[in-house]
């Protein structure tokens, strides 16, 4: 990974983290199991409905590399 990927991936999280406190707050979440539920149940499955992607294909794309 270059480093402007890094720093984008860095800046990218931090946004994301912000967010996500705010959120809480917003909401009134101020202990961990509230916020735990809250980022599981609500946040990340209207993130992942925001901004996910189907794969192409159902094949994994990793695996071993001949040496």
């Amino acid at each position: 990974m270059h480093m402007q990927e890094e720093g984008r991936i860095g800046i990218l999280f931090e946004t994301l983290q912000d967010r996500f406190v705010a959120e809480m707050g917003i909401r009134g979440i101020t202990d961990i199991d509230r916020a735990n539920s809250y980022l599981k149940d609500e946040l990340i499955a209207d993130f992942d409905a925001r901004f996910g992607v189907a794969a192409q294909t159902s094949t994994s794309g990793g695996g071993l590399v001949p040496v």
